[in-house]
């Protein structure tokens, strides 16, 4: 059976949660996660377990996008 990653976006959408909510439950503004959520910023190695427990997914199943330089 062939699992695929969710994105970040992904992950919060489907712990039902607005990026208002997300931002504050993870004591970030919401301008970072947008950065996540696209790419242009990840998040640091402290972020990740509080990430994967207010989605409620683990760090596998999350694929964390890298935009690439123009």
């Amino acid at each position: 059976m062939v699992i695929n990653k969710l994105t970040l976006k992904q992950a919060r959408v489907l712990a039902n949660l607005t990026q208002d909510q997300a931002s504050e439950k993870l004591g970030i503004s919401r301008g970072t996660l947008i950065a996540w959520e696209k790419g242009y910023r990840t998040p640091n190695s402290k972020m990740i377990p509080l990430i994967t427990e207010t989605y409620g997914i683990p760090y596998d199943m999350i694929m964390f996008l890298e935009k690439e330089d123009d």
